[in-house]
C-alpha cells in the first residue's frame, strides 16, 4: 500500500507547481518563462512520486501474494481434478465438459443439465461426499485466509468470488440428499458453482498480481 508521507509529498509538489505556476500568470517575460519552468519541475516531480511508490507498491504486493497464490492455487486443482476424475468416469469427457458450457451459459441455471445429467452429478457427489467434504473443508479454509488477508482494498471481485464459492460450500452441507429432483438441482448447481466461483477467484488474483493464471484444467 502506498504509505501516506508519499503521497503527501506528492500532493504538495503538484500544490506547489500549480501555485508557482497561478503566480507566473501575473508576470511577463523573463520571470513569467522561469516560474513557468520552476512550476513543471514540481509538477514532474509530484508525478514521479506517485509513480515510482506505485511501481514499488506492486512489486511488494506481487512478492507478498504469489506464495498465498500457490497456496489457494493448490486447493482449487485439487477439488477440480478430483470433480473431472469422477466427472469423466461417469459422465464422458466431451459431454461433461459441453454440460458445463451450457450451465454457464444459461446463467448457472440447473435446468440447462438434462434429468439424465443431474442424476448423474448428483449419484457422483452423493457416493464421494466423505472426499468432496474434505476438498471442501480444504478451500474453504485457503479462501478464508486469503479474504483476510488481502481484504477489499486489493481486488473487490476476488473477494466478490471468494464469497460466492464459500457460500456454494455452506449450502452443499446444509444439502439434504433424500433423491427428490429439488435435491438433485441443488447439487448440481451448488458443486458446479463451488468450481467455477474457485477459478473465478484464481484467474482474478493472478491478474491483479501481473501474472498469467496456470493452466489447472486437465486436459
Amino acid at each position: 500500500m502506498i504509505r501516506g508521507n508519499e503521497v503527501s509529498l506528492s500532493l504538495a509538489s503538484f500544490a506547489i507547481g500549480v501555485s508557482i505556476a497561478a503566480g507566473a500568470y501575473f508576470t511577463e517575460g523573463y520571470w513569467e518563462s522561469m516560474l513557468l519552468d520552476l512550476a513543471m519541475v514540481f509538477v514532474a516531480l509530484g508525478a514521479g512520486l506517485l509513480a515510482i511508490n506505485f511501481y514499488l507498491d506492486m512489486h511488494a504486493r506481487k512478492s507478498a501474494v504469489e506464495p498465498l497464490l500457490e497456496l489457494v492455487e493448490e486447493a482449487i486443482q485439487e477439488h477440480h481434478n478430483n470433480l473431472v476424475d469422477r466427472a469423466w468416469e461417469r459422465i464422458g469427457k466431451p459431454q461433461f465438459n459441453e454440460l458445463v458450457d451450457r450451465y454457464v451459459k444459461h446463467g448457472r441455471d440447473p435446468l440447462a443439465l438434462t434429468p439424465g445429467e443431474r442424476d448423474a452429478v448428483y449419484e457422483m457427489v452423493k457416493s464421494e461426499r466423505e472426499v468432496l467434504n474434505r476438498l471442501h473443508d480444504h478451500l474453504d479454509e485457503q479462501l478464508k485466509e486469503l479474504a483476510l488477508i488481502l481484504g477489499w482494498s486489493f481486488d473487490p471481485r476476488i473477494l466478490q468470488h471468494t464469497f460466492v464459492c464459500r457460500s456454494a460450500i455452506a449450502r452443499m452441507r446444509a444439502i439434504k440428499f433424500d433423491d427428490t429432483e429439488a435435491s438433485k438441482r441443488q447439487v448440481a448447481q451448488t458443486f458446479l458453482d463451488i468450481d467455477i466461483s474457485a477459478f473465478a477467484v484464481h484467474g482474478h488474483l493472478a491478474e491483479a498480481i501481473g501474472l498469467r493464471a496456470r493452466e489447472l484444467y486437465y486436459e
